[in-house]
């Protein structure tokens, strides 16, 4: 995928965004654990962070993907993505692990959402999305470092 201009600036300002979401969604996983703990299973206000933070993780690690495919700005003469400049420096494995461990923790906080009764579940998906929260801000660190 090769864009420029507007839609490139878009994805720079996305990626910031992003960035603090994610921090944000760590701390609010934190929150929605400790509440899946002490309220009941059918308590609308876990079930609404969870797909909160599971919509959170999701476009997180579509825009991490779209990111990857955007053009390195250290390279100007020639189009080098950030997922070429990242398997030249660290390897793409980060960004590989942080997408799918998103992706399966998004998929994890909906069946915690959408099915109160599994409360172990529950119980295990919070940790789970904290550690997805920070994995893709590496994700999106591992594709920007090594200038």
């Amino acid at each position: 995928m090769r864009y420029t201009g507007t839609a490139d600036r878009l994805v720079e300002y996305a990626q910031g965004v992003m960035v603090l979401a994610l921090l944000f969604g760590a701390v609010a996983a934190a929150v929605a654990t400790g509440l899946a703990a002490v309220l009941p299973p059918q308590s609308r206000i876990v079930r609404a962070l969870f797909i909160a933070l599971g919509s959170l993780l999701a476009v997180a690690a579509a825009l991490l993907v779209v990111y990857a495919a955007g053009p390195d700005s250290y390279y100007q003469a020639d189009y080098t993505s950030r997922w070429e400049h990242a398997q030249r420096f660290m390897g793409t494995t980060p960004v590989v692990i942080a997408v799918a461990g998103g992706i399966a923790t998004a998929a994890c906080l909906f069946v915690a959402a959408l099915s109160p009764a599994r409360r172990v579940v529950r119980l295990l998906a919070g940790p789970a999305a904290i550690l997805s929260c920070f994995m893709l801000v590496f994700g999106w660190f591992a594709l920007t470092a090594g200038h």
